[in-house]
């Protein structure tokens, strides 16, 4: 079943090897992926008197039929089998309580993998941290809850983000990613993750564009691809002063010009050279925060000031076409 050997002074007393769950298949741990699912069987030691640093070294036997019945259930390989530690009951993990001890306390490690005889299978490792419960598998990710939210600054133009995350398993970028009809988004900041860490994380950011419509994610970038999403924030500031924003500046054969305030009517752009002379207008029936603009083959390349006109007003932005 197991044998366990102890690399310290410490005295730990009758110690037991329990098999708390057994079976020839898989089950669900801290995510819902089955190639992620551990191996029904696991063990917990328990001895009269603990070492939360006492030192040994442990291992635990499988049958043919265990390991075929777990690689069958997950698609893995025995030869990547890991060992997963915690303080209480691998069954107590689920993807929606994914670290029931604590946040930290689950350990996940590549443990010593042998052959006994033609039909059994050993996993060692050597520990430093105590007795507690074992399970098998290749676990992957957490299930990582990302929750962002957010509130404009009522002493400023600013809109303050803030988020928080239970883990990051091989985390490295959070993309704040921000947009005006909460469809089609695009990044205006990144943040450093914090790569590995078992424990909750908070970050912060500033978005300094005044704007009425406001819609907010962020976007949690890993190192093997994985990318994972927070909900989406909406925040409303009807005291935006209207402006427009245009990308890209300096353009080329197209460009979008944005206003800070949805227009509730027609709207019209106007392109003035540096003598003042109209060089070409458009007009949009309005109702829209964005429009996009064909210049290709219409306006020549030079420095513009460019008037937008909604709602009875007008607003101003030099550009620049190469």
């Amino acid at each position: 079943m197991a044998r366990v050997l102890n690399l310290s002074s410490h005295d730990y007393g009758c110690t037991q090897v329990v098999i708390d769950r057994a079976g020839n298949g898989a089950s669900q741990f801290w995510n819902a992926n089955p190639a992620n699912y551990l191996m029904n069987k696991t063990f917990r030691i328990l001895p009269t008197t603990n070492n939360t640093t006492g030192k040994y070294e442990v291992t635990f036997y499988f049958t043919q039929a265990e390991k075929d019945g777990w690689e069958t259930a997950t698609g893995q390989s025995w030869n990547d089998i890991q060992l997963v530690k915690l303080p209480s009951r691998i069954s107590n993990v689920t993807p929606q309580n994914a670290q029931p001890d604590g946040p930290g306390t689950i350990k996940v490690v590549n443990p010593v993998r042998r052959t006994l005889g033609p039909v059994h299978y050993t996993v060692s490792f050597l520990l430093e941290d105590g007795f507690s419960g074992y399970g098998f598998g290749i676990p992957g990710r957490m299930n990582t809850l990302l929750v962002l939210t957010g509130a404009a600054n009522p002493n400023n133009v600013d809109v303050d983000l803030s988020w928080t995350n239970s883990a990051e398993i091989n985390s490295t970028f959070f993309d704040v990613e921000k947009s005006y009809d909460g469809i089609d988004f695009r990044k205006i900041g990144q943040m450093q993750a914090s790569f590995n860490k078992l424990t909750p994380s908070s970050y912060g950011f500033v978005d300094h564009e005044n704007t009425q419509y406001n819609y907010y994610r962020i976007k949690m970038l890993h190192t093997d691809g994985y990318i994972l999403y927070s909900n989406v924030v909406f925040i409303k500031r009807d005291n935006a002063p209207q402006q427009i924003f245009v990308t890209p500046n300096p353009f080329g054969s197209t460009m979008t010009i944005r206003f800070a305030r949805t227009p509730g009517g027609p709207v019209a752009f106007s392109f003035f050279d540096m003598a003042g002379k109209l060089v070409k207008r458009y007009e949009f029936m309005g109702g829209s925060p964005s429009y996009n603009i064909n210049t290709d083959g219409i306006i020549p390349h030079a420095v513009y000031m460019l008037r937008a006109y909604a709602d009875g007003k007008q607003v101003a932005k030099r550009v620049l076409k190469e």
